[in-house]
């Protein structure tokens, strides 16, 4: 009799374990496949561009800003998921009925679809266009009385590099030109850059537009993915146009240059010694 209870107590102890384990394990693949884009290499693009509704104007309207591209005018590929465990699979199909096309994780899109040929608020469509020879991300209208545009996207991608993101390859405002020099300097056993970059890029705006103060903010705020580094490299990069809270466009139509700063926050808390 007590040997019996025994083996049932085991047994029972046995299924608990079992259970945990698998709670535990289901916890795990939720945490790295279902986290949100910021915990991800990702990116997220604003663009504000104010002072233009109620405007009344004749034609079509079109506005061309900087866009999320490498220096070499490069878009980056959305991440890949990894494909579960056959333990993580088998639960994912039988234990929690996940539908076949989500057993792989989320479907992160490409740049290209997220930003190409879709509506922004109704009034405004947005396009991926190319200007002298440079992408940029577009807006057209073709109705008589405007309205402001807000437009936001966020963008999960394979690579980010919050220590020196122009020259590897992560995203920044593109098109840029006269790029000073940038001189880094050491954080931990990385570098980054000294002071903040700066560089010129440029915005168009239609002949119609002309005697219209036209305010815009644009900015990328890149992170890298916090699961794959310590806590004191983990950080973000925000690349923004200067002056971003007051960009006055007066009078002016076709290609006007702006002004773009790059600023680095790595590990908010002091880095460990």
């Amino acid at each position: 009799m007590f040997k019996s209870r025994n083996k049932l107590l085991i047994s029972g102890i046995t299924v608990i374990i079992l259970f945990f384990s698998i709670f535990v394990h289901i916890a795990i693949l939720n945490f790295d496949m279902w986290r949100s884009a910021d915990e991800r290499n990702s990116c997220t693009y604003d663009v504000e561009i104010t002072g233009l509704s109620d405007k009344n104007v004749t034609g079509n309207t079109t506005i061309l800003v900087p866009i999320p591209a490498t220096k070499s005018g490069d878009f980056l590929p959305a991440a890949e998921q990894e494909h579960p465990d056959f333990l993580q699979e088998q639960i994912l199909r039988y234990i929690l009925c996940t539908p076949e096309s989500k057993i792989s994780g989320p479907s992160f899109k490409n740049e290209t679809v997220l930003l190409d040929k879709l509506s922004s608020g109704g009034y405004w469509d947005d396009f991926i266009a190319k200007k002298d020879g440079k992408i940029m991300m577009g807006f057209k209208t073709d109705n008589s009385q405007l309205h402001d545009i807000h437009f936001d996207r966020s963008i999960v991608v394979n690579h980010t590099d919050i220590f020196n993101p122009i020259y590897n390859g992560s995203l920044i405002l593109y098109p840029y030109e006269n790029l000073p020099k940038i001189s880094m300097k050491p954080y931990g056993n990385r570098k980054i850059y000294a002071q903040y970059p700066t560089y010129e890029s440029c915005v168009y705006l239609s002949d119609n537009l002309n005697k219209t103060t036209v305010d815009i903010e644009i900015s990328i705020t890149c992170y890298n993915d916090r699961t794959n580094r310590p806590d004191e490299y983990q950080g973000y990069y925000e690349c923004y146009v200067e002056n971003k809270h007051r960009t006055n466009l007066i009078n002016s139509t076709g290609r006007i240059p702006v002004n773009v700063t790059l600023e680095q926050t790595i590990d908010p808390q002091p880095l460990k010694q």
